[in-house]
């Protein structure tokens, strides 16, 4: 018989926090099948100081930058990716995306965008510029403030996550307080949402027009220099071997 509730106990309120380039589409899909399939109430928030809507069953904070004490009982996850990646990943996306952000004028630019003053500048240096952007990101949304210990929050890597799909996800759906059965149902549900069903394309091959773009963790072994990594170590290297990826 169907239930109309995947939880086996009393529910509590599921969240999960993310950051830019680390995740946040693909778990924005999977949570977004939940929702629909078991007609919960999912909320986005995107800055810090969003207040929790009633009726929310489902919160996904981009940015991971909410008040959790406001949250009261809740299951949550977060995910991480190799800031290096991210800085790949996140250089190739800004060169082209329509994201209104990337698009406005900025006085440190001259007037030009983010995204304009990155096409003006040559790979090698349009890296820089991203290694400072996520420089800057990482001191706005906090980072390094994140406990990383606190038992209400499954921690994902997103490269333990692609590396074996169906065995952390099992895992976050046990976190969450599913029923067996329903644990197997979001299985299936996350399945549609993987990078091969999503863009067609195995992960590692590259469409550099797609949000999706590579996907491959370890990317940034091929693609940044030691002036780079030299940067990276004095900009944010600390958080790095905060998150375990060093």
């Amino acid at each position: 018989m169907f239930s109309n509730t995947p939880f086996l106990q009393s529910p509590k309120l599921i969240f999960h926090g993310t950051y830019h380039k680390m995740g946040t589409v693909w778990m924005m899909r999977v949570l977004e099948k939940v929702a629909a399939h078991w007609k919960l109430c999912l909320q986005k928030s995107n800055e810090h100081g969003d207040s929790l809507n009633a009726g929310t069953d489902i919160l996904f904070a981009n940015h991971s930058h909410l008040d959790l004490q406001q949250l009261g009982d809740f299951a949550g996850s977060h995910m991480i990716r190799d800031p290096r990646d991210c800085v790949v990943s996140g250089y190739f996306y800004h060169l082209w995306t329509e994201e209104a952000w990337a698009r406005q004028p900025q006085p440190r630019f001259d007037g030009r965008s983010y995204q304009q003053h990155l096409q003006s500048l040559n790979q090698s240096d349009g890296l820089a510029e991203e290694i400072r952007q996520f420089c800057r990101y990482a001191k706005t949304y906090s980072l390094r403030e994140w406990d990383y210990d606190d038992e209400r929050i499954f921690e994902i890597k997103y490269e333990d996550l692609l590396a074996d799909e169906q065995a952390v996800f099992t895992k976050l759906f046990e976190h969450y307080g599913f029923s067996e059965r329903a644990v197997q149902k979001a299985i299936k549900l996350a399945e549609q949402c993987s990078f091969e069903k999503v863009s067609g394309r195995v992960v590692g091959q590259s469409d550099a027009k797609s949000h999706l773009r590579s996907g491959r963790p370890g990317q940034w072994k091929d693609v940044l220099s030691e002036r780079h990594l030299e940067l990276i170590e004095d900009s944010f290297g600390d958080l790095i071997r905060q998150m375990g990826y060093i």
